[in-house]
């Protein structure tokens, strides 16, 4: 499957934000930084995802992004 670069980019945050053990928000430099993306996309996407109702953001001190469902409750396996 080949997916777009917007794709692929989202679906790595996601991970990311999925595989933290940290639960305060994540800031968008962090994520942008830990994955390689362009900041000024990642926002983009981020704020696609926001919403779609698949993260949520909070600004200021201490702002970022988490995930709205807590991916240990729907860890399925990919068979």
């Amino acid at each position: 499957m080949i997916l777009s670069r917007s794709a692929d980019y989202g679906l790595r945050a996601l991970m990311f934000l999925a595989q933290r053990e940290d639960p305060s928000p994540a800031p968008l430099d962090q994520i942008a930084q830990a994955q390689a993306v362009p900041p000024a996309l990642l926002s983009k996407i981020l704020q696609t995802l926001v919403k779609a109702k698949i993260l949520r953001s909070q600004k200021g001190y201490g702002g970022g992004v988490t995930l709205i469902a807590d991916p240990a409750q729907h860890s399925n396996t990919v068979n």
